[in-house]
Order: C-alpha cells, then sequence, then structure tokens
C-alpha cells in the first residue's frame, strides 16, 4: 500500500508537470488561433448564459478555491476579476478563457494514454484523476466566458442607445 501510495504521488507529480508545460505552451497562442475552434467555444443554450453552471452546480461557491495558472507561475492573464470594461480588455479575457479551455481539454483528451503505456490500477487512478480533474476547469471558463460575452453585448447596445 505504501508503494501505491508514492506512486501514485508521484504520477500526480508528473500530470502537475504536463499541465505546468500544457499551460505554458497554450499561453503563448496567438489570439487568431480560437476562431478555428469556433464551434467548441460557443456558448450553448442550456448554459444560459452561464447561470446553468451558477444555479446547478452553485460555482460560485467553489471556483475560487481552484489554483489558476497565473497564480501559481506568476506568468499569464489574471482573471480574478475585471480590472476594466473596455472592449478591449473583455476581449482579451475572453480569448484567455479559450485558452485555459483549450489547455483543460487537451489534458483530458491525453489522460488515456496514462493507460496505454502502463495499464494498472495506478494508471487508471491517475487517467480518471486527471479526466475528471480538468472538467470543473473547463467549467469555470465557459462560465467566465457567457459572462463576458452578456456583459459585452450589453455595453454594446447601451453604446447604440
Amino acid at each position: 500500500m505504501k508503494l501505491f501510495i508514492i506512486n501514485l504521488f508521484n504520477s500526480a507529480v508528473y500530470v502537475c508537470f504536463i499541465g505546468l508545460v500544457a499551460g505554458f505552451l497554450f499561453a503563448m497562442l496567438p489570439k487568431h488561433t480560437f476562431k478555428r475552434f469556433k464551434l467548441l467555444f460557443k456558448i450553448r443554450k442550456f448554459e444560459q448564459d452561464g447561470m446553468f453552471y451558477n444555479k446547478y452546480l452553485k460555482i460560485n461557491l467553489w471556483k475560487d478555491k481552484l489554483p489558476q495558472f497565473s497564480e501559481l507561475t506568476r506568468f499569464g492573464f489574471k482573471k480574478a476579476s475585471l480590472n476594466n470594461i473596455s472592449n478591449e480588455y473583455l476581449e482579451i479575457f475572453k480569448a484567455e478563457t479559450m485558452r485555459a479551455e483549450l489547455t483543460h481539454l487537451f489534458l483530458i483528451i491525453l489522460s488515456p494514454f496514462y493507460v496505454f503505456v502502463k495499464p494498472d490500477i495506478l494508471q487508471w487512478t491517475t487517467f480518471i484523476g486527471c479526466a475528471l480533474g480538468n472538467i470543473p476547469f473547463i467549467m469555470i471558463q465557459r462560465y467566465n466566458r457567457a459572462r463576458i460575452i452578456k456583459l459585452q453585448s450589453r455595453l454594446n447596445n447601451a453604446k447604440h442607445c
């Protein structure tokens, strides 16, 4: 059992390292890259402008308790709060949510390879943990992006009045 715990810890460190490397690589992607994934990033009707996540998953109670890449590395865009509501800033914020969502989706897609390398209980645990562990981060990005889009819409409508 002790060996399993040590190996599980080593696997967790390895997965976190892969996540940080992926975070750095995806942070370097130019904004125009996300246009290719327009359908992926589209806010769905069931998401109700992000309110689905709050109403059914109580995202406001736990989203700020999860670590952020920019806080862990002092690298990247700080998404803890809105610094201003200019359209340029909101576009940057929205792009950062896409970048983070794509990073976590990549980590989920990568996770089955842990099992292919060595199909034992430890790797299955790593696979399941990695796959499920990235879902809350994706939900946070989608929640924030839906709210940004709604705010941009309100601001644009106010300008036209």
